[in-house]
């Protein structure tokens, strides 16, 4: 069509590229995981425009609410986690979880955006409680090591063991039989 415009107080012209990846990022937080411990995160989302119109028209800054909705998402799905003492959090798993739950809200508030990809960056438990999870970090590496020595200890004794006493059910054996054969000739 023509391609002219009134003047700018009536109308506007805004160019909006779908085709460049967004980055939102929330910035360190805390969250409160299924498991009542604290998780210092910081998610950061990337995205694409999949409808122009919806994420010019819905609301008046979409790139601002995106880091709302990401931390809502994050939120929501550390509340269900729970904190595994060995490998802390699957962070995988939970960026993939993260990742639907903020296209869920995403859809629902009519931003007209894709998620791409969610990462995570920072995900550690807080500084306060970080030496306590290097304990119990440490305690369970010294435990395999000790179970370690004690398999390695059985496997080196063990057979030594075994010869010894077939050694001595041999002699004890031979003893008897020379006894009774003394005890025949006698």
């Amino acid at each position: 069509g023509l391609s002219f415009r009134l003047p700018s107080p009536i109308e506007r012209d805004e160019r909006i590229q779908v085709t460049e990846i967004r980055t939102a990022d929330s910035g360190k937080a805390l969250f409160l995981t299924g498991d009542a411990n604290l998780v210092e995160a910081r998610p950061v989302a990337q995205y694409t425009i999949s409808e122009a119109v919806k994420f010019s028209t819905k609301v008046i800054d979409p790139d601002v609410l995106m880091k709302d909705v990401l931390l809502t998402a994050m939120t929501f799905t550390l509340g269900k986690q729970k904190v595994d003492q060995n490998s802390f959090i699957n962070r995988t798993a939970l960026q993939n979880q993260v990742k639907k739950k903020t296209q869920e809200l995403a859809d629902k508030l009519e931003l007209g955006l894709r998620i791409e990809s969610i990462e995570l960056p920072v995900l550690t438990p807080p500084m306060d409680v970080q030496e306590a999870f290097n304990e119990v970090s440490s305690a369970k590496g010294d435990r395999e090591t000790m179970i370690l020595s004690a398999q390695t200890y059985k496997s080196q004794t063990l057979p030594d063991t075994r010869g010894e006493a077939s050694k001595r059910i041999e002699n004890a054996k031979a003893g008897a039989k020379n006894k009774i054969a003394q005890a025949e000739a006698e």
